[in-house]
C-alpha cells in the first residue's frame, strides 16, 4: 500500500486542500499566551473529530455540547463562546466550522460565523492561522496539518521499473490517516509527530531569493533603490533584474522583495488603489493590506514592498501590516538589515544626499549578502 497523492499523481504540498487521505496527522498549537495557558507549546495532537474549542461554563450554566473538548477561561466581556469553534471532517475533507460564536472565527485571514455568509471552511495542508473572537482577540491558535508522504522509492532500482525482481518486496506503510484504517498505536504518534516536525520546517527545497530593497529619505529628496540579482537556492538566476518601478503618475515609486509574478499582481492592486484615492497613498496602502490580509488569493502571494510618496514611506506586507519608519529609512530583502544598517550610519553625513547614500549602503549590502549585487536600479523623487 502506498500513500495516496492527488489527481496529479503527486504527494501533496503545503497550501492544497486537506483532502480525506492526503493527510496523516493535525496538530492543535498555541499562538498567545491566552491560548498556552490551557496546552504546552508543542500543542494538542488531535486523534478523533469533531473537536470542539470553547470557553469554560459558569457556574450554573448547562453543558449540552459534548464535542467541546479543550476549554479555556475567559473574562468579560467574553471573546471566546461557550463553544466556538469545532475541527470536523466533511465531504471536501478537513474543515473548521464556527458553532454560532459571538463575535465569529478568523480562518487564514477569512472570517466566518457571525453575520458572515459561510460558517464553516476547508483546512489546508500546513499550518493554518486561527483567531477565535472580535479583532483583539488574545485566543489564538495554528492547526498543522501533515500531509501524507511521497512514497520512498526502493534503493538500487529503476524508479519506472516493474517485473517479477519487485515481487516479494515490502510494502510501503503510510502513516495514520493516509490510506491506514488501524487503531492508533504509540509508536504511530512518535514517528508521526516527528515527520511533522521535519515536514514543517523542511529547508531542503530550494528557494528563490529575491533581492535587497532601501528606501531614503532625507530632507526633500526621496529615493529608492533595488539590487538585479535573483537566486534559486545557489545559483544566480539573473544579474539585472529590475525590482523597483514608479507607480501611477510617477508621484509613487515601489520596490518588491519576493516572487516576481507576485510583485506584478501587488503593483497592479496598488496602482487600482491610488487611482481611487489619489494623492492619499497611506490609505491606498491600507486597502490594499486588507485585501492582501482577507483575500483568498491574495494572501498567499509571497512579497513585500516598500513604497514611498513626498509625503510618506511606508512598508507592506501579507499579514496585514502597513508600517512608516520613524526615520524615513526602509530596508526589505535578503540584505535589508545590512543595507539598514549602513544607511543609518551615513544619513547624517552632510556631503552625501539620498541618492549617494542608498548607493553606499546598498554597495556594503551587497558586499556581506551573498544575494546581493551591485547592479542598482534606483528610482527618486
Amino acid at each position: 500500500m502506498i500513500p495516496i497523492t492527488d489527481k496529479r499523481g503527486h504527494a501533496p504540498v503545503s497550501g492544497d486542500i486537506a483532502a480525506p487521505g492526503l493527510w496523516s496527522a493535525v496538530l492543535l498549537r498555541p499562538n498567545s499566551n491566552a491560548a498556552l495557558g490551557q496546552m504546552s507549546k508543542r500543542g494538542i495532537r488531535i486523534k478523533e473529530t469533531p473537536y470542539g474549542v470553547g470557553r469554560n461554563p459558569n457556574r450554573g450554566d448547562q453543558v449540552t455540547r459534548t464535542d467541546v473538548k479543550l476549554q479555556f477561561p475567559d473574562e468579560r466581556p467574553y471573546n471566546l463562546s461557550r463553544h466556538h469553534f469545532v475541527i470536523e471532517t466533511g465531504r471536501p475533507g478537513l474543515m473548521i466550522r464556527d458553532a454560532a460564536s459571538q463575535f465569529g472565527t478568523l480562518v487564514n485571514g477569512e472570517r466566518i460565523g457571525l453575520d458572515e455568509p459561510k460558517n464553516a471552511v476547508s483546512l489546508y495542508i500546513g499550518e493554518n492561522r486561527i483567531e477565535a473572537g472580535g479583532h483583539d482577540t488574545p485566543f489564538r491558535f495554528i492547526i498543522a496539518v501533515l500531509a501524507c508522504p511521497a512514497p520512498p522509492r526502493p534503493s538500487g532500482l529503476d524508479p519506472g521499473a516493474t517485473g517479477p525482481h519487485m515481487l516479494g518486496a515490502k510494502p510501503l506503510r503510510p502513516p495514520l490517516g493516509c490510506g491506514r484504517t488501524q487503531g492508533l498505536d504509540p509508536t504511530d504518534l512518535i514517528a508521526d509527530t516527528r515527520a511533522m516536525n521535519t515536514t514543517l520546517s523542511d529547508d531542503r527545497i530550494p528557494t528563490w531569493h529575491g533581492t535587497t530593497i532601501l528606501s531614503i529619505r532625507k530632507g526633500e529628496d526621496v529615493v529608492i533603490a533595488g539590487d538585479g540579482q535573483v537566486s534559486l537556492g545557489q545559483t544566480v538566476i539573473k544579474a539585472s533584474a529590475r525590482k523597483v518601478r514608479p507607480l501611477g503618475d510617477g508621484s509613487v515609486i515601489a520596490g518588491f522583495a519576493g516572487a516576481t509574478a507576485d510583485a506584478m499582481t501587488l503593483f497592479e492592486r496598488l496602482e487600482a488603489k491610488l487611482e481611487q484615492h489619489p494623492g492619499q497613498l497611506t490609505r491606498a496602502c491600507v486597502e490594499l493590506a486588507k485585501d492582501w490580509r482577507t483575500d483568498r488569493y491574495l494572501r498567499r502571494l509571497e512579497a513585500m514592498m516598500a513604497v514611498a510618496s513626498k509625503e510618506a514611506s511606508l512598508v507592506l506586507t501579507g499579514t496585514g501590516d502597513v508600517l512608516e519608519p520613524d526615520d524615513g529609512i526602509i530596508a526589505i530583502g535578503s540584505g535589508g538589515n545590512y543595507a539598514l544598517a549602513a544607511a543609518r550610519a551615513l544619513i547624517g553625513r552632510d556631503d552625501l544626499d539620498a541618492h549617494q547614500i542608498a548607493e553606499q549602503a546598498m554597495g556594503i549590502a551587497a558586499d556581506i549578502c551573498v544575494y546581493t549585487n551591485t547592479n542598482l536600479t534606483i528610482e527618486s523623487l
